[in-house]
């Protein structure tokens, strides 16, 4: 997946990005997390835009469901014995 620059930008969130979306946060928890690393170190990071987060969001809310979906297929495999 090619991120646009925007996407490029939000990269430096990554990590709060991915982990709220593991966790299904809200877009407020999320952003609220963005600006708190904002203003713990301001001079870090660039600005990041609403197409930025959502792109990256959307990338981590794809890592979630399959993560999600593999787990449920090892369980019922687990339960079954049938592979999947």
């Amino acid at each position: 997946m090619a991120l646009s620059d925007a996407g490029r930008a939000a990269m430096a969130y990554w990590s709060k990005i991915q982990s709220l979306t593991a966790e299904h946060a809200s877009t407020v928890a999320v952003w609220d997390s963005i600006r708190e690393g904002q203003q713990l170190e301001p001079n870090k990071y660039g600005p990041v835009t609403l197409q930025g987060v959502n792109e990256i969001r959307s990338a981590a809310a794809q890592i979630r469901n399959t993560s999600d979906s593999l787990g449920k297929a090892r369980a019922l495999e687990e339960r079954t014995g049938l592979a999947q």
